[in-house]
């Protein structure tokens, strides 16, 4: 039963995400030219849809079909009107030069002529369908795509991008674009303008966002070794493992192909390190697909923390009179009892050669414990340092010196009075 409400939950979500998506009619007045009066039609209404949906032609000349639902063309004070449910563009010959179906809704002459060049002119209104996104998000688009990977140790360039794709979305600093699955797309969109579908439904064509910034990398080193031992103790042999892996990652400006930002990863597990990247270890039966996801999944996560603090970083979003401390990062970028350093913005910093603004030099202040995780912000406590008002704004990375969680076994022994020891059989 439980099972049945949560589906229904879900469903009822995603009903609603979809529901924000929505195919409009919005007016275009565009001008056309020909050596005839249709052709100066059809040219306005080809400028139509290459302001709608992008579309870049060939130069040529074109055929419009024009498959009316109301009789066709009629005549009014103002000239002519056009209303359809379906205008498709053909090049000569009659093949299909643009799978443009649908767009036009239909059109309005509102002057034609001749000018002094002999070509005539036609200004149209035209009726075009518009699909609005069930998305409205006005972040930097980013788009992970494939790792190049070494010759040898783990082939899992593309795994890691997955996994990047994954984690970079959750933090929320970026619209995430998908560039991993392009075949299932151009599937979609095949059937998009394909007969089967209505007409508003084609208002979907050239609406694929591009990326903003582009996300890739080298991995130089992928590696988990599996060292044989032998234990005297028990007369068996057993195996240790260790796990290696670098990888150099950019960001890039998708435009231009500045560098945005880079940096490297290097990871170097021991055994004891690499039984925690899965979640029931057995030294007889080790899943190797768990063990290299657990990995992959770890250097993700580090590649996606570098990102979020050196472009987006955490700050201190307010200081409540008690001491409570709020920070502007909630779940899945940061967890209850990370340690957390505070630092402090300072003068700019240039360098002397290249004039370069290096940034603001930062000074550590404070050091901070989170305590409670919500989805957008979380609260800590001061560790060590001075934290007011004063600091509200100032830039906050996780430390990566873990808390000590255990304090040492409970003291069983009892003291006397004059300082012995209380004794089992006292």
């Amino acid at each position: 039963m439980k099972k049945f409400i949560f589906s229904v939950i879900i469903l009822v979500v995603f009903a609603q995400a979809f529901a924000n998506a929505a195919v409009s009619v919005k007016t275009v007045e565009v001008k056309g030219f020909g050596d005839s009066p249709k052709k100066a039609v059809d040219d306005a209404l080809y400028r139509s849809v290459a302001m709608a949906v992008g579309v870049s032609v060939d130069s040529g000349d074109f055929l419009y079909a024009h498959d009316s639902s109301t009789g066709g063309v009629g005549l009014t004070e103002d000239g002519y009107k056009f209303s359809s449910d379906n205008v498709s563009m053909y090049s000569e010959g009659t093949i299909l030069k643009n799978k443009i179906k649908g767009f036009i809704k239909g059109y309005e002459v509102v002057e034609e002529g001749r000018g002094e060049d002999g070509k005539y002119f036609a200004l149209l209104k035209v009726n075009i369908s518009e699909y609005s996104s069930p998305i409205e998000d006005t972040k930097p688009r980013l788009a992970v795509v494939r790792f190049t990977n070494p010759s040898g140790g783990l082939q899992v360039g593309k795994q890691l991008a997955s996994r990047l794709t994954n984690t970079i979305s959750k933090q929320g600093d970026y619209a995430v674009v998908d560039r991993e699955h392009v075949f299932q797309f151009e599937q979609e969109m095949g059937l998009v303008v394909s007969q089967h579908t209505s007409n508003s439904e084609k208002g979907r064509i050239g609406k694929v966002l591009g990326a903003d910034f582009i996300l890739t990398g080298t991995i130089e080193r992928a590696d988990v070794i599996g060292k044989v031992k032998h234990s005297n103790a028990t007369g068996r042999d057993y195996t240790e493992y260790e796990a290696r892996f670098d990888v150099r990652y950019s960001l890039i400006v998708a435009s231009t192909r500045q560098l945005k930002f880079s940096d490297r990863i290097e990871i170097a597990l021991e055994n004891d390190q690499v039984k925690k990247l899965v979640r029931d270890w057995d030294y007889d039966d080790v899943n190797a697909v768990d063990l290299k996801n657990g990995l992959l999944n770890l250097v993700a996560s580090r590649i996606g923390l570098q990102l979020s603090e050196n472009l987006s970083p955490m700050r201190i979003a307010d200081v409540w009179d008690d001491g409570s401390i709020l920070l502007n990062m909630g779940r899945g970028k940061i967890a209850k009892g990370m340690l957390v350093d505070v630092f402090a913005g300072g003068r700019e910093v240039v360098d002397p050669t290249s004039g370069e603004n290096l940034g603001l030099a930062q000074k550590h202040i404070a050091k901070i414990e989170v305590l409670e995780v919500y989805p957008k912000y979380c609260f800590a406590k001061k560790v060590s340092g001075q934290i007011t008002q004063g600091e509200i704004g100032s830039v906050c990375r996780v430390n990566e010196q873990k808390k000590q969680t255990t304090t040492g076994a409970k003291r069983r022994t009892k003291r006397k009075s004059n300082g012995g020891v209380v004794m089992p059989f006292d």
